[in-house]
């Protein structure tokens, strides 16, 4: 019968870390430190296949270019104890694709300028005549 030794299986399981770390850090063209401290976060947040905890730091990597300090309502997405790690990736990629989108303009600060541009246009016009 085969025996496997608990530092055989150790070694192992740190190559198949390296060799993670390494393909994360290609994928997305981010430093091995990124990969390296994103893998630890995203498995805090339970997400545990290869493809979750890289689809994890796809968006965040895209959306911050840095680990952030998660403010609450990203917490309250990668925290959700859930099944559905698709569905709470798509929902944290929405959030994080909200967080950026900068806020609108301010149409009253517009309608403003847009006012203080005609009025000076008709004042040049006045003097040119």
């Amino acid at each position: 019968m085969l025996v496997i030794r608990q530092a055989q299986l150790d070694t192992f399981q740190r190559r198949a870390e390296a060799s993670f770390v390494e393909r994360v850090t290609i994928e997305l063209g981010t430093p091995p430190d990124f990969a390296r401290h994103g893998i630890a976060v995203a498995r805090g947040f339970r997400f545990t296949t290869e493809s979750a905890i890289t689809a994890f730091l796809k968006i965040t990597w895209a959306g911050f270019g840095t680990i952030p300090a998660f403010p609450r309502p990203a917490l309250a997405i990668l925290c959700r104890h859930t099944h559905d790690t698709a569905g709470k990736l798509q929902d944290y990629s929405n959030w994080v694709e909200e967080a950026l989108r900068p806020p609108p303009p301010d149409t009253e600060a517009l309608d403003a300028e847009e006012e203080e541009e005609e009025e000076e246009e008709e004042e040049e016009e006045e003097e040119n005549v």
